[in-house]
């Protein structure tokens, strides 16, 4: 829990609320995290942990549940 947490933290800074012209608020991106398009660091990071987490985990578990129906059979 404290791994995912540590993960996430970053994603509050990432985000702000702006005005939407139509008195209301919308969620984005800071401009100043998009800044170097594919090299900067709200990129970097994205790719990073969705990498981690929607393609190591899944690899780890199917590797796991291999080994044990190796084991059982």
């Amino acid at each position: 829990m404290i791994f995912v947490i540590a993960l996430s933290s970053p994603q509050a800074y990432f985000f702000t609320l702006l005005d939407d012209g139509a008195g209301g608020k919308v969620c984005t991106v800071r401009a100043s995290l998009l800044r170097g398009y594919t090299k900067s660091f709200w990129s970097v990071w994205t790719w990073t942990t969705e990498m981690l987490l929607f393609g190591a985990v899944p690899t780890s578990c199917l590797i796991l549940n291999m080994r044990v129906i190796y084991a059982v059979s």
